[in-house]
């Protein structure tokens, strides 16, 4: 479900609790700010300013949200998503290999980088989080690939070295590079291929395939020959090659997985054919990754190691790069990020937009959130703005972008939806909308027992910050008291899978930036990750048109049909899409850190260190 991962920090002292002084600090600075802004706001809070509205493209939608650099200001400002362009060429664009975007990159070196919590397991196609993505992702290819040096606006050959698309999006062939070697000294034929997506689209029993739905539409894998894959569509989908180059779809050994029955959970070192292999992996201290010397692309890696540090917090993973201890972190604490851009002449720093959503998911399975009446009111209810000003210094959350990314060319307008019940910011009509929808659903007075508010992991901003001063806003408004559960992460999941609480604050994320994706896996009927146990018939046959439909136009009011009934239904309250802060040493090179955003798989190929 999430993005990202909370748990005990080894780079920060903590409290018996494990709650450290400043988060508790935090805590309590936020809700005092949040008491302050219930208590003194007008009737009409003014709007918060416009972000800027994302170019929408002609026809295709584009590959990934784009980043804009930051300017020096005491807060990142709202990352304007970059043009869309086409990200799906109907054959690979050039046979040239991926390389450093500088001339005469420097070869050699370690490379440390502020990782996040240690993954659960260690299948990434079960796994719904970038905790394993990208300490795992530098060991494996895909057949194509969102292009890393210009920040994934184009697709590219990878293990395919060049593919065609019938003209009707009936089937996709890919031609594969010979001689490639997976890091046990198999070679990579098209039964690996077939063998990698038979198990993503349907995958044995136990297994859980998270981005399943992006291959339903696959009718058949066929091998003309061992170096040649044919995909043959029971109907088009015009986000399929997108599909096909999201960092989450790395192709794995047809013998790894017969032998552990398709299921790599506790495999830690499954062979694959990219840039570099496993070393180790060390619980609460690093994952540790080497060059390829048999690399395919001879160009590429650069480094020869990379060391991935586990530092949870996102203000130590900040103060790491500042102080020099690694030389690169994503998801950097915004007090940190603003540091950095302070010393220009030290470090570099971007705001990313990514593809995951900041939300609190609701148990639809048990009451009171069985009701839409009441998941309706907490939509109404609750500030999107005053929330995100307590959480500003974690997260800069982007206002009104109801249930689709604002880069996507399906996104619905912003300064429209801040107009909107429940994004708006003068809540006054919201919250008597709100308390007429709970007397009506017969919680006049509240409920009667409190409410389970599920916490992954132990500690961190959303356990901290985010959760209570939620927990504030239902109490004050709704009469809804609830009490924060955090538990750890191994037993986490199978709490959300049973149902055993009555919401949880998230943050679900998309493989790709098309709703097709992610509302297919956190909404549809049974979906992967629809952990609210929500169905609903007509959503799940609008998606199923805009799943097939091709015209972009038809497809937008598909998708403003979704969005509004999604408003009414409210399975979780959709906060916003959030842009994360990202920094590293000056250093370090070989990537177009403006415009990758979350899920373009950092493979780290083409980085190099100027040192």
């Amino acid at each position: 479900m999430d993005a990202r991962i909370r748990s005990t920090s080894p780079m920060s002292s903590r409290s018996p609790l494990g709650v450290s002084r400043r988060r508790f600090l935090a805590v309590g600075l936020g809700l005092s700010a949040l008491s302050l802004l219930a208590a003194c706001a007008p009737a009409a809070p003014s709007s918060p300013a416009k972000p800027a509205e994302p170019a929408k493209p002609a026809e295709s939608k584009p590959a990934a949200p784009a980043a804009t650099t930051a300017p020096a200001a005491a807060k990142p400002a709202e990352s304007k998503p970059a043009e869309s362009k086409p990200a799906a060429p109907a054959a690979a664009p050039s046979a040239e290999l991926v390389k450093a975007p500088e001339p005469n990159p420097k070869r050699g070196g370690t490379i440390k980088i502020a990782g996040f919590g240690d993954p659960a397991h260690f299948d990434l196609d079960q796994s719904p989080t970038i905790v394993n993505l990208w300490p795992q992702s530098p060991m494996y290819d895909n057949l194509v690939r969102f292009n890393p040096i210009d920040g994934g606006r184009t697709i590219i050959p990878d293990l395919a070295e060049k593919w065609e698309i019938a003209p009707d999006g009936s089937s996709y062939t890919f031609h594969l590079r010979k001689g490639v070697k997976f890091h046990d000294g198999a070679e990579l034929t098209a039964q690996d291929v077939i063998a990698t997506y038979q198990r993503r689209q349907n995958p044995p029993e136990g297994v859980v395939s998270i981005r399943q739905e992006l291959y339903r539409a696959v009718k058949s894998i066929e091998a003309p020959d061992p170096y040649t894959v044919k995909f043959v569509m029971s109907e088009p989908r015009g986000y399929f090659l997108e599909a096909l180059a999201t960092g989450w779809s790395v192709i794995l050994s047809k013998k790894t997985l017969d032998d552990n029955k398709g299921d790599l959970r506790r495999v830690q070192n499954y062979p694959g054919t990219g840039p570099y292999k496993y070393v180790a992996f060390n619980p609460r201290d690093k994952w540790i990754v080497e060059k390829n010397p048999d690399y395919w692309n001879k160009e590429v890696p650069y480094v020869d190691r990379i060391e991935r540090i586990s530092i949870q917090e996102a203000k130590d993973r900040g103060t790491a790069v500042l102080t020099g201890q690694v030389d690169f972190a994503d998801a950097v604490s915004v007090d940190t990020y603003r540091e950095a851009l302070q010393r220009p002449n030290e470090v570099e720093a971007r705001t990313i937009p990514v593809t995951w959503a900041i939300t609190v998911t609701f148990n639809t399975q048990r009451p009171p959130f069985d009701d839409a009446r009441v998941r309706r009111a907490v939509h109404l209810a609750i500030s999107r703005q005053d929330l995100a000003k307590v959480y500003e210094l974690s997260d800069d959350i982007t206002m009104g972008t109801r249930w689709i990314h604002r880069a996507s060319p399906l996104a619905s307008n912003i300064e429209e939806n801040l107009k909107l019940p429940g994004y708006r910011a003068d809540k006054s009509e919201d919250l008597a909308e709100a308390k007429k929808l709970m007397a009506a659903a017969g919680f006049e007075n509240g409920f009667k027992e409190q409410l389970i508010f599920l916490q992954r992991g132990l500690t961190g901003p959303g356990i901290e910050i985010y959760a209570p001063a939620f927990q504030d806003m239902l109490k004050r408004h709704l009469g809804l008291e609830s009490v924060i559960k955090p538990v750890e992460t191994s037993v986490y999941w199978d709490q959300v899978r049973v149902g055993e609480y009555h919401m949880t604050w998230g943050a679900p994320a998309g493989a790709i930036n098309d709703p097709s994706d992610y509302w297919g896996q956190w909404f549809k009927t049974n979906g992967p990750q629809n952990y609210a146990k929500w169905s609903n018939p007509k959503f799940d046959e609008i998606l199923a048109k805009m799943d097939k439909e091709l015209d972009l136009e038809k497809r937008k009011a598909l998708a403003k049909e979704g969005e509004d009934l999604l408003d009414q239904e409210a399975p979780m309250f959709m906060h916003g899409w959030p842009t994360v802060p990202r920094i590293w040493r000056k250093h370090v090179k070989g990537i177009n850190q403006d415009i990758v955003g979350s899920y373009i798989c950092l493979r780290y190929d083409t980085i190099w260190l100027d040192k």
